[in-house]
Order: structure tokens, then C-alpha cells, then sequence
């Protein structure tokens, strides 16, 4: 046998070897172990009473249910309001405002926008904010175009503008639609697109100013016969016979408005 094993079969062997005063001491623990069980086996049972009873059942059945998950979402939602706010007053913050569509940092900018904006309790306030953040989106696309930066998907609000040649814009960007469209010189629209060639090519157009039931854009301040009264008839007319522009048709049409304004369509007939 191997001093290994010696040294295993004598550490398996020491508890058999206590002392007569070490065995006697676990013994009388033992024996007050079972003492106090037999006591505890004694004790009466409380009697409560009815009216008790009663009490303790309806304060558990109509206890609330304790809300863990929208407490946990809280929680959670805390913690990136608290993020996002710590990294926009550090040094990345400041870099992250100043960024443009396409670049590393500006995912943080928009979600910071975006927790401003939620945290906005004022409706008015909320409307004023919205408003600043679509002048934020334009002068995006603006800088994109001055710098001449291709390829970078956009997304901006502004007003349908068309002049004498049959150019498309939307706020002053020049705009180039894909396929045939219904949209008219004045409307207010969200455009999602990307840009090429110093323009913003549409790839996605919906109206949201004015929206009707079946979510088509007006014109605003549209006079009773359906025309915009701001518009120029000479631009007007040019944009309808063309409506593509000097740029001609693109591979796929974009979202269109599923009817056009009942009273342009009165204003055409007579």
C-alpha cells in the first residue's frame, strides 16, 4: 500500500476514533435534539378564528399582482435614457451632434433626439421639437449635397416644389421621383430616399400634412376648387404634362397616394 493511500484510509478512519468525552458531548446534543422535537410535537395548535380566517384569505386573493415585467422594462429603459444622456454631454456626444446621415456616430445622435422627444410630457413642446428636428433633417441633406456625398439613405419632411422646366424639389433639395406619381406641387410629405448625383432620389414618398382617411396629402390652405394657391400655373402645368422632370422614369415606382384630392379632380374638369 502506497503512503497516499496510508494517508486516505486513516483521514476515513479518524471519526471512528473520538474520544469517550467527544462521543459523550454528541450524544447529549443528540439527546437535545429529540427532547425539543417531542416539545415541538406538543405545542397545541393556534386556534384563530373565523373572522381571522376570513381576513387572511381575502387579503391574499386580493393582493395585486406585483408587475415584475413592466418593472424590469422600467428598469431597463431608465438605464439607456440615463446612457444615451451620459454619452451625449461627454466629448462622443458632441462629436455624435455634429455627425450626418451614414456616419459611425450618428445612431447616438438620433437616439438621443429620440429620448428628448419621449421625455417630452408638453404636447405643445412635443410639436415645437418635431418641428426643429425636421429643420435638423433638412440642412442634413443640405450639407450631404454640398459636400457632394453619394450613396447615403436619407429621410426628411418638407413641401412638394416643381418649377417651369418640369425640376422637382422638396424644400429647395432637388428631387428625382422613380416611376410615375400623383404627387403635386405643395403637398407635405416624408421622404425616404438616397442620395446621388447632387439629388435626392425617392424611394419612398407619404404625405402627412392634412391626411385624410385614406392617408392622402393635401395641399396646404387648397382653395375650394383644389389647387394651391401658392402655386405658379406655368410650374403647375409643366409638372403635369412631365411629371418625371428632365430626369425621365427610374427602375420602380414609389409609394403613391391611393386617390388623388376629389376637389383637383373637380378643379381639372372645369
Amino acid at each position: 500500500m502506497s503512503r497516499k493511500d496510508e494517508i486516505k484510509r486513516a483521514d476515513l478512519a479518524a471519526p471512528r476514533e473520538l474520544s469517550e468525552a467527544e462521543r459523550a458531548a454528541g450524544s447529549d446534543e443528540l439527546r437535545a435534539f429529540q427532547a425539543q422535537d417531542e416539545l415541538l410535537k406538543n405545542l397545541p395548535a393556534p386556534a384563530l378564528s373565523s373572522a381571522a380566517i376570513g381576513r387572511i384569505l381575502q387579503a391574499t386573493t386580493q393582493a395585486p399582482a406585483k408587475p415584475r415585467l413592466w418593472a424590469r422594462c422600467w428598469v431597463w429603459s431608465a438605464a439607456a435614457v440615463v446612457l444615451v444622456l451620459a454619452i451625449m454631454l461627454s466629448g462622443t456626444g458632441y462629436a455624435a451632434a455634429q455627425s450626418l446621415p451614414g456616419e459611425t456616430l450618428y445612431p447616438i445622435k438620433r437616439g438621443y433626439e429620440q429620448v428628448r422627444l419621449r421625455l417630452m410630457l408638453n404636447p405643445a413642446a412635443r410639436l415645437r421639437y418635431q418641428g426643429e428636428l425636421g429643420a435638423v433633417r433638412r440642412a442634413e441633406v443640405q450639407r450631404l449635397l454640398m459636400i457632394d456625398r453619394q450613396g447615403v439613405q436619407v429621410e426628411m419632411d418638407g413641401v412638394l416644389e416643381c418649377d417651369q422646366t418640369g425640376s422637382w424639389s422638396v424644400s429647395g433639395v432637388p428631387l428625382q421621383f422613380e416611376g410615375e406619381h400623383e404627387w403635386r406641387p405643395g403637398m407635405q410629405v416624408r421622404i425616404q430616399g438616397e442620395l446621388e448625383g447632387g439629388r435626392l432620389r425617392a424611394q419612398g414618398v407619404r404625405g402627412i400634412h392634412q391626411a385624410g382617411p385614406e392617408g392622402e396629402a393635401t395641399p396646404p390652405a387648397a382653395a375650394e376648387d383644389g389647387q394651391d394657391p401658392t402655386a405658379d400655373p406655368e410650374a403647375t402645368a409643366a409638372c403635369e404634362t412631365d411629371p418625371q422632370g428632365p430626369q425621365g422614369p427610374g427602375p420602380a415606382a414609389v409609394a403613391t397616394p391611393q386617390r388623388q384630392n376629389k376637389g383637383a379632380e373637380r378643379g381639372r374638369d372645369q
